[in-house]
C-alpha cells in the first residue's frame, strides 16, 4: 500500500509533543467524577425499546454488565444487542439505522465524520493507553518495532489499528512506507498471524490475546501508551438524539451504574466480561486495570479526534477542511444525567 510518507510526518514530526500538550487538559480536569444518578423510572413505567450496536471489546464491558445484571431494565430500557466485530461496523449500524445507538472508537468516529455528518457523539464511557498494540512473529526474525521493515502487517485500515501501527513505527524511527500493510477484517487479524500469512498484526484487545495466545513462545508484543489514548464512545443518529432524549438520559445512567459496578465488584465484572468476550477471567484480571470506565465527555476527545482526522487525511490524500468535531457532540443527555462530568470548551 502506498503512502505519503512527507505528509504523514507533516502531522508527526513530534509524535509525542501533541500528546504531552493533552496530557495538560488531562491534569487539569477531565477525570470524571460520579454523582448520584436522578430516580430511576416507576416500575410500572412502560419499557423503553432501544436496539444498541456494542462491539466486541474490552471498551464495551459496561455494555456487558449493563445487561447481565439489569441495569438496563432498571432504568426502564428494553435493549435488544447486536453485536459487532469493531466499533467502526458499530457506527456503519448506527447510520444505516440497523441500530439506535452503537460504541464506537475515536477513530471510526473520525473516518465517517470525514464523510458526513450523520451521527452525533452522546458521551465517552471508557479509555485506555495501551488498548492498541502489535503483535509479530518471533520466528519471522522480529524482536523489536524496527525489524518490522519489510514485514507484512495485517491491520483494518480506517481503525484505531492503523493509527496506531502508522504513529507506532514513527515513534520508533520507522518509516510506515517500508512496512507492508495488509487490510483485513478485524475478526481474521488473530487466524492470519497464527497461519503465517502476516508477519505480524496491529489491533486491540482482546485480538491481541488471542493471537499471542494462539502463537504461544513465538508471540512478541509491542506496546506504547504514548501514541495513543483510546476511546470508546456511544453515538448516535442526530434525529434519533432530537425524538429521544429521556431514553439517553436513561442509558448514561446504566451505562455508569455498569461501569462503577466495575470498580466495586471487579471479580464478578471479570467473569462477566469474560463470558461476553470469551476470554479467561485471568487474562482480565492482569488487563482489565489498564482500562478506565465512566460516562464523560472532556476536550481530550476533540483533541485527538482532530489529530486522527489530519492523519486520515494525509495518508489518503485527503483536501478538504477538518470538520469542527464540537458540533457532532450532542452533551443533552449527559448534562442532563451528570452534567459535572461535561469538560469541553464550548
Amino acid at each position: 500500500m502506498t503512502r505519503s510518507l512527507t505528509l504523514i510526518c507533516r502531522v508527526a514530526r513530534r509524535p509525542g509533543a501533541w500528546l504531552a500538550a493533552m496530557a495538560i487538559v488531562i491534569a487539569a480536569g477531565c477525570q470524571r467524577t460520579e454523582a448520584p444518578p436522578p430516580p430511576s423510572p416507576p416500575a410500572d413505567a412502560q419499557p423503553m425499546p432501544l436496539k444498541l450496536g456494542v462491539s466486541r471489546s474490552i471498551f464495551s464491558a459496561p455494555m456487558f454488565i449493563a445487561a447481565d445484571k439489569g441495569f438496563f431494565a432498571a432504568e426502564g430500557l428494553d435493549v435488544s444487542i447486536t453485536h459487532f466485530q469493531s466499533g467502526k461496523a458499530t457506527l456503519a449500524g448506527v447510520i444505516d439505522e440497523s441500530v439506535d445507538v452503537g460504541t464506537s472508537a475515536d477513530a471510526a468516529l473520525v473516518s465517517s465524520a470525514l464523510e458526513c455528518d450523520c451521527f452525533r457523539i452522546l458521551a465517552t464511557f471508557a479509555y485506555s493507553h495501551t488498548n492498541n498494540k502489535i503483535v509479530a512473529r518471533r520466528d519471522r526474525g522480529i524482536a523489536a518495532v524496527t525489524d518490522l521493515v519489510g514485514k507484512r502487517l495485517g491491520v483494518a485500515l480506517g481503525t484505531t489499528g492503523e493509527y496506531y501501527a502508522l504513529y507506532g513505527l514513527l515513534a520508533d524511527g520507522v518509516d510506515p512506507g517500508s512496512v507492508s500493510f495488509v487490510d483485513m477484517q478485524t475478526s481474521q487479524l488473530p487466524t492470519a498471524i497464527a497461519n503465517g500469512e502476516v508477519d505480524a498484526i496491529s489491533t486491540w484487545e482482546p485480538n491481541i490475546w488471542r493471537a499471542s495466545h494462539a502463537l504461544g513462545d513465538q508471540a512478541i508484543v509491542f506496546v506504547n501508551r504514548e501514541v495513543l489514548r483510546h476511546t470508546f464512545n456511544l453515538a448516535t443518529r442526530p434525529a434519533f438524539a432530537d425524538e429521544h432524549p429521556e431514553l439517553l438520559v436513561r442509558l448514561l445512567r446504566a451505562t455508569q451504574r455498569a461501569a462503577s459496578f466495575v470498580t466495586q465488584h471487579p471479580e464478578e465484572a471479570r467473569e462477566i466480561i469474560a463470558r461476553s468476550l470469551d476470554v479467561p477471567a485471568d487474562y482480565l484480571e492482569q488487563t482489565l486495570p489498564d482500562y478506565q470506565y465512566g460516562v464523560g465527555l472532556d476536550q481530550f476527545l476533540i483533541l485527538t479526534m482532530e489529530s486522527e482526522a489530519r492523519w486520515s487525511q494525509g495518508t489518503r490524500g485527503g483536501t478538504g477542511p477538518i470538520p469542527n468535531f464540537l458540533q457532532l457532540i450532542d452533551s443533552r443527555a449527559l448534562k442532563a444525567s451528570f452534567p459535572e462530568s461535561v469538560r469541553l470548551i464550548e
